[in-house]
């Protein structure tokens, strides 16, 4: 859309839009003012090439740029070219006096557009766009960086395309768009995009390589004084209690038979558990010292007392033996652990004032009934092999089934979507191992009952009489596994955790010593109903036999204490060796040397054990050589080495094969600053070297077997791994050679209502996506501020201390987890999306946003429920593995009947 340019308009055309000045004259002179600027210019060349039939993507082609940077220098050309119209057009009637019909043959369009441009002469588009910058440019002048990535178009009330042209328009003025990834604070194998405007000056290195830069970083609509840095955790420092109020149940007394059972007098306000019956949790006793454990509430009580804390120590340790220190120095996490979102309490007491409760809750009843409930191979590789085999094999199944389910669906960008979880979900699954859930297998917090036998559980959720069988992480094999019967008639229990416990069982301290030395501070097992015997367990190991680390293996003077760093790193090593050498036939006396160490490592660093004699007398050296074949350790089967870290450079996915399904992916040639030092000299140089990032062994092989010693379990497990591997291939494949689906115009119309519902719903998930950010910048900071406190944590404490620091910065900052999905859509949004009321890349958005089992049900057709092949094979692994036909029925929507006849 030119313009005809007359002497007489060029004043007007001078002083219309927004201008900058360049060189010795200023912007604006010359036979058209906008000829030389780079809007027009790109303008008119991409006007050009639309008229000669190009689409936008062989124009951008064409021109060496982006397909979305064609569309945003074709919607600035076009809104600036208009504001100029609309300057004229003022100019033409209402100062030089001309008529409509003469502007209108002046500027050579119709006396209709005349009308327009006078009617509305302000232009909407243009103006969204200066508004856009000008509120860019107010926080780059306030010292801060603007952080530009997605959802930021939401805060700014525009369009994400007119962000973009806004974006573009600023970098033409000299701002600059830093792109880098910030890893995943608790997720080191996950990077997350930013995009940052900054000013003139600021480079990529500049802004990655300093902590001070990124806390400059806000996203618009922050609200804080210092850019939103500092934070309120959401947690209150913690109240205290008298040490009076506490009567402590030493062992002599009955106190091991409990330990870490905090029990708590009925109706006193500020140790109430509120809609709890029991709980874990942290105490502050005289604001030094605190209880960890689970709370329950008692009508045993002595009176002058409101707590009962029982322990294993003797009577007449001193309180500091018996209480943990608090950690004053961290008064962000004095206990060292994360207190639950809502785990404070606050009551009104009897003067109507707000008074702090004494509990924090790390987990309440509840909690425990939400973790993983699949089996890890650290237990079912040390089971018979048909076991593994039969638990595999139902999870593979499984897949397979959701596989040809997903496959089935009508809409492509639902399939495209589930397509790409499903083979995420694959990847994942070849490197975890794990196995599909034994029929009614729970995970539960344990609690104590001294009057139940060692050899009965009080157990509601299974009948009177039942068989089970508990298992405990870490799992050292088969001779820690007690077998027991349910009582659910137990007094004691009852009056503890009611007839109903949502997610506890109670045992007897006897078979929590069976359990690899559990406690009852808010250990939990994975509790299975074992009727057949198909879980073998074993008598514990002669060996171990009254064996006491902590007598065997006591502190001297000046002996060096086990670090954190050391904790993980040693824990590490015997476990996989116990894997190892279970694999691999070890005799009962082997394992029981290599268990003795493990019970002196896990130990070693909260009761100053002398581990280094443990290694010597238990000669755990030959043990690595001759499972392991190093003298110092080191992983050798499929099952301890699918997990190890490896280090690769730096990359990221920039497509997948078509033919292979396989990923493509390009390294990012990023480089970091690394430590080195000279071994001759002494010398310590900081060089540049290639980023690198963390992945496991099994993500980096393409076949399973090249982990593998060859062993029976290995082959069962490369197996799986390899067919998990091929589905996630198979699901990439078929994602890559799926279209979009359709946009149906007159679709849009009739379902307008639900079309701007579902808008308007992705608009507030959108919000949280910078809030995200942000709170994974100051995770990050966190993290670093720290580093020195907890630079020898182990590998667990560390993961642990950083969910910490993201739940933290979340809290602080408004942001929603980063799992949590929160688009519900309607039968009736569902019936728009359907009819291809919305395009494809708003769909997909919403569809990242949204529930997808639920999307998953709405588009899964009837005539799936069929019994297909892979249904067929998911219910004669089912019922393999122990489960009824009403359950296998239940799981494939199907009667009885139906099972029957296939199976």
């Amino acid at each position: 859309m030119s313009i005809k340019v007359k002497e007489d308009d060029r004043a007007a055309l001078a002083h219309s839009g927004v201008k900058r000045k360049s060189g010795r004259y200023d912007w604006g002179s010359g036979e058209i003012p906008y000829q030389h600027e780079d809007w027009f210019r790109w303008g008119e060349e991409i006007k050009a090439l639309k008229d000669e039939g190009l689409s936008d993507a062989d124009i951008a082609k064409k021109l060496g740029i982006k397909t979305t940077s064609v569309r945003s220098k074709r919607t600035t050309y076009v809104s600036r070219m208009r504001a100029e119209n609309v300057a004229r057009a003022d100019y033409l009637v209402n100062q030089k006096g001309y008529s409509n019909t003469k502007a209108a043959e002046i500027m050579g369009v119709s006396e209709g557009t005349i009308r327009n441009f006078l009617t509305h002469p302000e232009n909407v588009k243009r103006t969204a766009i200066e508004n856009t910058k000008n509120v860019l440019r107010k926080l780059l002048e306030d010292g801060k960086y603007v952080d530009v990535g997605e959802g930021t178009e939401v805060y700014l009330g525009v369009p994400s395309t007119k962000l973009r042209t806004a974006l573009e328009e600023l970098e033409e003025e000299g701002y600059s768009v830093q792109k880098y990834y910030q890893r995943d604070a608790t997720n080191p194998q996950h990077s997350i995009p930013m995009r940052v405007l900054v000013p003139e000056g600021v480079s990529w290195t500049d802004l990655t390589n300093s902590l001070e830069e990124k806390e400059k970083i806000v996203f618009v609509g922050q609200h804080s004084e210092d850019g939103g840095q500092t934070f309120d955790q959401g947690i209150v420092y913690p109240k205290s209690i008298d040490r009076s109020r506490i009567l402590v149940r030493y062992s002599e007394e009955g106190g091991s038979a409990k330990d870490g059972l905090v029990e708590l007098r009925r109706g006193v306000e500020d140790i109430s558990l509120g809609d709890s019956r029991y709980a874990q949790v942290r105490i502050a006793v005289d604001d030094k010292m605190y209880m960890k454990g689970m709370a329950v509430y008692s009508d045993d009580i002595p009176a002058g007392y409101d707590i009962i804390y029982n322990t294993n120590k003797a009577k007449g340790a001193p309180d500091e033996k018996v209480f943990k220190g608090l950690k004053k120095d961290d008064p962000t996490n004095p206990f060292g652990a994360t207190i639950m979102a809502g785990g404070q309490r606050w009551y009104e007491d009897e003067h109507g004032e707000w008074q702090l409760s004494v509990i924090n809750k790390i987990n309440k009843e509840g909690s425990w009934a939400e973790w993983q409930k699949h089996i890890s191979s650290q237990m079912l590789s040390k089971q018979d092999v048909q076991v593994a085999e039969r638990q595999l094999n139902l999870d593979a199944a499984q897949k397979k089934q959701d596989f040809e389910e997903i496959m089935s669906l009508t809409n492509p960008m639902v399939k495209r979507r589930l397509l790409e979880s499903f083979a995420d979900d694959c990847d994942s699954a070849a490197v975890d191992l794990y196995g599909a859930p034994f029929p009614k297998q729970a995970s539960k917090v344990i609690l104590p009952v001294p009057s139940l036998s060692p050899n009965e559980v009080y157990a509601p959720h299974l009948e009177d009489g039942q068989r089970v069988v508990l298992i405990r992480f870490p799992h050292g094999g088969k001779f820690e596994i007690p077998e027991l019967t349910v009582n659910n008639h137990n007094k004691e229990a009852i009056a503890m955790m009611s007839k109903n416990p949502k997610d506890a069982i109670g045992i007897n301290y006897k078979t929590a010593e069976k359990l690899s030395g559990a406690d009852f501070d808010g250990d939990s097992v994975l509790c299975i109903p074992n009727d057949k015997g198909a879980i073998k367990a074993s008598p514990a190991l002669k060996g171990l036999v009254n064996f006491d680390p902590k007598a065997a293996y006591p502190y001297y003077e000046g002996m060096k204490i086990m670090t954190d760093h050391d904790k993980g790193l040693q824990m590490g090593m015997v476990s996989n060796l116990i894997t190892d050498m279970t694999l691999g036939g070890a005799t009962q006396a082997e394992l029981a040397r290599a268990v003795k160490h493990s019970m002196v490592v896990i130990d070693a660093q909260k009761h100053k054990l002398n581990y280094k004699q443990s290694e010597i007398d238990q000669n755990i050296h030959e043990l690595y050589e001759k499972y392991q074949g190093k003298k110092n350790g080191g992983a050798s089967t499929l099952i301890s080495r699918a997990s190890g870290r490896r280090y690769i450079n730096d990359r990221e996915i920039v497509g997948i094969d078509k033919k292979t399904g396989e990923l493509i992916y390009r390294e990012t040639g990023r480089t970091s600053t690394v430590r080195t030092v000279d071994k001759k000299t002494g010398e310590v140089k900081w060089v540049r070297k290639p980023m690198q990032i963390e992945s496991t062994q099994m993500a980096e092989v393409k076949n399973a077997f090249e982990l593998s010693s060859g062993t029976p379990m290995e082959t069962v497990y490369a197996t799986y791994a390899n067919s998990m591997k091929n589905l996630a291939r198979e699901a990439r494949k078929a994602l890559a050679n799926t279209k979009g689906m359709e946009y149906n115009p007159s679709a849009y119309v009739t379902y307008k209502a639900e079309v701007d519902s579902l808008s308007a719903k992705l608009d507030e998930a959108r919000r949280n996506r910078p809030i995200e950010r942000a709170a994974q910048r100051l995770a990050e900071r966190l993290i670093k501020s720290k580093s020195d406190e907890y630079g020898n944590m182990g590998k667990a404490e560390y993961k642990k201390f950083k969910q910490r620091c993201i739940n933290q910065a979340r809290m602080a900052l408004g942001a929603k987890a980063r799992k949590k999905r929160n688009i519900e859509i309607t039968p009736k949004e569902w019936e728009a999306i359907q009819a291809g009321a919305l395009r494809n890349n708003r769909l997909s958005d919403i569809l990242k946003e949204t529930d997808l089992d639920v999307i998953r049900s709405y588009a899964t057709p009837k005539e799936s429920r069929a019994m297909t092949d892979s249904r067929i094979a998911t219910a004669k692994a089912m019922l393999a593995v122990g489960h009824t036909l009403s359950e296998v029925a239940d799981a494939l929507g199907v009667s009885t009947s139906t099972i029957s006849k296939y199976t």
